[in-house]
């Protein structure tokens, strides 16, 4: 009995040893396998960037005709290196090798001008290469046009070397490694550029005006699906023809060229004589990287005291529907009111955009009888411009003039103005002026009368007139010193100025604090409800900021703040102080 144990116990050992010599030759057998795998794959590699060294010293019909199977050193060994390996080292192989073949495509197409409708593989990236034995139909087309007619295009050269891709391919690709971007974007556009308006290779003519530009369909569809859609869907005649005409005004086809070159080039050259041509062509064709290009030019360069710029942009803003630039020109136009309406341009504004003009709240004014006068020379030389146009514009247009704004004695002028005593418009101008003396009357007892009078028709605008202070911004003998000014008492106008208050400066870098406190002159019935703007200019006395407050209440137990963060500090000089009685 011992004995058989004793054997059993023997057996099982030796079985155990021989159980681990196999463990041990399996795992030898793996090693070496794996070392075989890679360094099959580093050879592939090398082959692979050997091959690619000696096709990038070709010229670009020895490159297509080396795509097409003539018997590239470099396609034959990237075939080899694919067909000798593994199905796993196989597939790493043919990916490595498709990988340097994109890369030396993306030159081919580029020096041999390959198809026009951007169909090669000049687009493709490391990401969505093709193998050699995929390549594309575009590629063989153009190469085997270079190949019959032997024509090279110097003007398209370019030394690429593919030393990028050769360093992405160093050794074999393992899962899980790390993967970079790289990219090329300077030379690929300008790759692109140098196709704009080119005869040789183009697919499509552009008749604008009495100009011919030549074009590639697939540059045109890329940028604009205007073009996208008149080009290419079958509907639309032009997909068929080789040349188009485009019915264009004066200012789009002075600036055509700029906006084609931008198709190829993604840069545009542009000023205030320009910009509108160019910003009628993008909206046109929906290429909307320029439309906000160009909109954020006109922003920026309607800003005050661009007033030229503004009234010449506003009416195209609007047309086109840009909210930024709409505001822009509508705030600088505003600001500038005291000027646009004492110039001759004045009297040639459209109707539409002395509306708007009359309707805005922010106008930088002397006062309302002011801008009522400036009606009247536009009404005037408006019916010398449009005959029987005088009486529609009166009815339009005169209740936008804030009556309750003006003085007595400027109210009863108006009563008697010619205007006024026209059978036509009396009953209008009666009622307007009635609404005036009216707000007069009611306005210092209008908490115990219960009636409002917060339309903007009685709210006054920034009146050069109610100026309490004027600051040089940088005279620093201001800041922490007192005020004293005067306003006239409550929310109706008058000559008479008898209301006190008193200012203090502060200033924090390009921040400036203002502190407004009423004594008890200034109120009526123990408070006086007031908004403050503050105006700055610059050297010559144009406007170049305004911010206005909101309605606040004061009394004996609280005051008005006010800051402004100075925008331009640089330019900045003045800052005019306005407070302007509110009614409730």
């Amino acid at each position: 009995m011992k004995r058989t144990l004793k054997m059993q116990s023997k057996n099982e050992a030796k079985k155990s040893d021989n159980d681990k010599d196999d463990d041990d030759n399996e795992s030898g057998r793996l090693r070496e396998r794996d070392r075989e795998k890679e360094a099959r794959q580093t050879r592939q590699t090398r082959q692979t960037r050997q091959s690619g060294e000696s096709f990038s010293k070709m010229n670009p019909l020895e490159k297509a005709r080396a795509l097409l199977g003539g018997g590239s050193s470099y396609s034959a060994s990237t075939s080899s290196g694919a067909s000798t390996s593994g199905s796993r080292s196989s597939t790493t192989s043919t990916t490595t090798a498709a990988a340097t073949t994109t890369t030396t495509t993306n030159d081919t197409s580029s020096n041999t001008n390959a198809n026009d409708n951007g169909s090669t593989s000049a687009n493709a990236t490391p990401n969505a290469a093709t193998t050699d034995n995929q390549t594309p139909a575009s590629v063989t087309a153009a190469a085997a046009d270079t190949a019959s007619d032997e024509t090279i295009y110097p003007e398209f050269m370019d030394d690429v070397h593919i030393t990028a891709a050769s360093w992405m391919m160093e050794g074999p690709v393992t899962p899980g490694s790390q993967e970079f971007i790289l990219k090329d974007e300077g030379t690929f556009i300008s790759n692109v550029s140098r196709f704009y308006n080119q005869e040789s290779l183009s697919d499509i003519k552009l008749n604008v005006g009495n100009k011919v530009y030549f074009g590639h369909k697939f540059v045109l569809a890329k940028s604009s699906d205007v073009f996208r859609t008149m080009l290419y869907e079958s509907r639309w005649k032009e997909k068929s023809t080789a040349s188009i005409d485009l019915n264009e005004s004066a200012e789009c086809q002075a600036v055509f060229n700029r906006f084609l070159r931008y198709l190829y080039t993604a840069e545009i050259k542009i000023n205030p004589e320009s910009a509108v041509g160019v910003l009628c062509l993008a909206d046109k064709y929906n290429v909307a990287s320029l439309k906000h290009l160009c909109t954020k030019y006109m922003v920026e360069n309607t800003k005050s005291p661009k007033v030229q710029n503004a009234l010449n942009w506003y009416s195209w803003a609007k047309a086109l529907h840009l909210e930024d630039l709409i505001e822009q020109c509508a705030k600088t136009i505003a600001w500038n009111a005291d000027n646009i309406i004492k110039s001759p341009e004045w009297l040639t504004m459209d109707n539409d955009f002395v509306t708007d003009l009359l309707q805005s709240s922010s106008l930088v004014v002397t006062n309302e009888y002011t801008l009522y006068l400036a009606l009247t020379h536009w009404l005037e030389h408006q019916e010398t411009l449009k005959p029987n146009s005088y009486g529609e514009n009166v009815q339009k247009l005169m209740s936008f003039i804030r009556f309750p704004q003006m003085l007595v004695s400027q109210l009863y002028d108006i009563e008697n103005s010619e205007i006024s005593k026209l059978p036509e418009y009396r009953t209008l101008m009666h009622h307007l002026i009635s609404k005036a003396y009216r707000f007069r009357s009611l306005c210092p007892a209008q908490k115990e009368l219960k009636v409002s009078f917060n339309e903007p028709f009685y709210i006054p605008r920034d009146y050069k007139e109610l100026m309490v202070d004027s600051v040089r911004m940088h005279n620093t003998h201001r800041f922490g010193i007192q005020v004293d000014v005067r306003t006239y008492v409550g929310p109706v106008p008058s000559e008479i100025k008898e209301g006190d208050w008193k200012i203090t400066y502060r200033k924090n870098a390009d921040q400036w604090i203002l502190q407004i406190f009423c004594h008890e002159s200034a109120l009526v019935q123990g408070e006086a409800r007031v908004m403050s703007s503050l105006i700055v200019y610059n050297d010559d006395e144009e406007v170049i900021q305004v911010e206005q407050s909101t309605p606040t209440v004061c009394s004996r137990g609280n005051h008005m703040s006010h800051t402004i963060d100075i925008i331009n500090p640089e330019v900045a000089r003045t800052m005019a102080v306005l407070i302007k009685p509110v009614p409730i």
